[in-house]
């Protein structure tokens, strides 16, 4: 699988979420390694990730709509 293919398939995102098998995951690792513009938009998903939980989470505890 070339890199477009790769970005193409939905692993990045799979793995981002935590849906990723272990076959799946060592692909994913083995990429990033190989490119580090994976890498980078890989980190970069599960910030976004993370800051939208943080947020969604003090909006819930805080009385909020969800």
């Amino acid at each position: 699988m070339n890199k477009n293919e790769f970005l193409n398939s939905g692993l990045v995102e799979q793995y981002v979420l935590g849906l990723t098998d272990e076959e799946e995951t060592l692909l994913v690792e083995q990429y990033m390694q190989r490119h580090p513009d994976i890498k980078l938009q890989i980190k970069a998903m599960q910030s976004g990730l993370i800051q939208y939980a943080q947020a969604y989470t003090q909006d819930v505890l805080q009385g909020g709509d969800p």
